[in-house]
């Protein structure tokens, strides 16, 4: 597993949003992301740390590492 870094994109795994990617603009602190929709810039989202997954499990809640 690799350690998340400023760059990434990260996909929502809710089955309610479509094709919702993030892209990972810094670190708050130990236990929180601001990301940006791919794309946007207007509208930050703070993502917990702990929601995001790099395992390759199908999940229904949380995020993924995209390739």
């Amino acid at each position: 597993m690799t350690a998340l870094k400023v760059g990434d994109r990260i996909k929502d795994n809710d089955p309610r949003t479509t094709e919702r990617v993030l892209v990972v603009e810094r670190f708050l602190n130990d236990t929180r992301a601001l990301c940006y929709r791919d794309g946007w810039t207007a509208y930050p989202v703070r993502v917990r740390l702990d929601r995001i997954h790099n395992d390759g499990k199908p999940r229904k809640r949380g995020f993924s590492v995209l390739p």
